[in-house]
């Protein structure tokens, strides 16, 4: 069955969504108005000319050993794309990209640099000391977090983890590696948390619990949701103090708990950071209806690294747009290309605090 395809203000709205639409920024309308859209048939051939460019509003696109999902972008693809089982929608701009579309081309410039940056993750192995404690940069982060007490180091790292973006994708690294990121997804925090604790000498482990999509589909754009599972696995990290195992999930920053809240108001309760001595900080747990006290630690998640996923670097690009947009990390791309008027007359209260505050992915390094 074909899915059923948009009005053209809701068309408008999924380009505006897409990688290419976040790193347009007020422009993505005037460069959606250059071009057209299609719908595809399921099976029916997209053929691309030279030079042409093409962005995946709904469904899928398919090759033979490749696939695009919704936000995805593609341009000069040697190969026969197909639409998928619902069929496809898809943005075209026939014409090229080059002489007079400076603005589109800053623009996938920086969507390539930010996947590229991406992908640096997904080509390395698994780790084999994930929670890599003992790692210079993570011992002298430590150092840096210690506070007069367990408790105040505890909840130091705590607040240090739960500052940086949440983001899809990269679950495999080791702490350190999340360190220079600067972003995370839960198992990458959850590691770079555990990793900070031990080297401060506090006994600290995993929590495992199933998530339903319902709630994470919040974060994403709507278009990816049909293609998810039903339900996920959540890891966080818990430390014990005072002989009490304590669970103090730091995957979700403020920018991202709000999000949660104004897609669903119902769940405003859960979201208050209050971690501390006798009191977890386990929102999950107040979701799903569970006892935030009752948990199992584990020693470590090293089953789970070796776990191959469905998508690639690219998906998660089109996966994080609405959340690189509220924590701003898309500038980190775009300002390499041109400067950026901030809302402030203070660049430094302009910018999302992980950039100030040192937290940034090392963008200086990354990129050519």
């Amino acid at each position: 069955m074909m899915m059923p395809w948009p009005d053209p203000s809701e068309t408008r709205a999924d380009f505006v969504e897409s990688v290419l639409g976040l790193y347009l920024g007020h422009r993505a309308d005037e460069v959606f108005s250059r071009g057209g859209t299609m719908s595809l048939l399921p099976g029916a051939e997209l053929v691309l000319p030279q030079g042409g460019l093409a962005v995946l509003l709904r469904g899928q696109l398919l090759a033979d050993s490749q696939w695009w999902g919704p936000g995805n972008h593609l341009m000069d693809v040697p190969m026969t794309l197909r639409a998928g089982e619902h069929g496809a929608r898809v943005w075209t701009l026939a014409a090229g990209v080059g002489a007079g579309h400076t603005r589109l081309l800053d623009a996938l410039m920086a969507a390539e640099a930010a996947e590229q940056a991406a992908l640096a993750s997904f080509r390395l192995p698994p780790a084999e000391d994930p929670c890599n404690h003992g790692h210079p940069l993570i011992r002298r982060a430590a150092t840096r977090l210690q506070g007069d007490s367990p408790a105040a180091s505890a909840e130091a790292v705590f607040h240090f983890v739960q500052r940086m973006p949440y983001r899809f994708g990269g679950w495999h690294e080791r702490a350190s590696d999340t360190l220079l990121r600067g972003a995370g997804v839960c198992t990458a925090k959850a590691h770079l948390q555990v990793a900070l604790w031990r080297a401060l000498g506090l006994k600290a482990g995993f929590i495992e619990i199933e998530l339903p999509m319902r709630v994470l589909a919040l974060l994403m754009p709507a278009r990816w949701v049909p293609l998810m599972r039903s339900r996920v696995r959540h890891y966080c990290a818990a430390v014990q103090l005072g002989g009490q195992w304590l669970v103090a999930d730091a995957s979700f920053s403020d920018e991202t708990i709000r999000l949660f809240i104004e897609a669903d108001p119902a769940l405003a309760p859960h979201g208050h950071v209050r971690f501390g001595p006798g009191r977890p900080f386990h929102p999950v747990a107040g979701i799903v209806g569970l006892d935030p006290f009752d948990v199992e630690v584990r020693p470590d998640l090293n089953s789970t690294l070796n776990k191959r996923s469905r998508f690639e670097a690219h998906h998660f690009e089109a996966l994080n747009t609405r959340l690189d947009k509220v924590h701003g990390l898309h500038h980190l791309w775009t300002q390499r290309l041109e400067p950026l008027t901030w809302p402030s007359t203070s660049p430094s209260d302009a910018l999302p605090s992980h950039v100030h505050k040192g937290l940034a992915p090392q963008a200086d390094r990354l990129l050519p």
